[in-house]
């Protein structure tokens, strides 16, 4: 049998200290801002894509009944002269 004297009474206890805690949640925080960052950016560019690409046809719309009405009322006009 051992002495008592050599049992270790304050060995380390098992889990993760403060330190380590902090420094993982601070690592997540940037990382998980980065990935915000991105999906934002990403949202918005495609947002504005989409309105453009409506734009585009609402105006291609116009364009054609403009053109469809001169037709009807006799008016001579070529698509490119407005």
């Amino acid at each position: 049998m051992k002495p008592t004297s050599d049992i270790k009474t304050n060995a380390e206890p098992a889990g993760f200290s403060l330190v380590e805690i902090l420094v993982a949640l601070g690592l997540f925080g940037i990382i998980a801002g980065s990935v915000a960052l991105f999906a934002s950016d990403s949202f918005r560019a495609s947002r504005n894509a989409q309105m453009k690409l409506r734009a585009s046809s609402v105006i291609q719309e116009i364009t054609n009944a403009v053109l469809l009405l001169k037709d009807e009322l006799g008016f001579h006009i070529h698509a490119n002269t407005f």
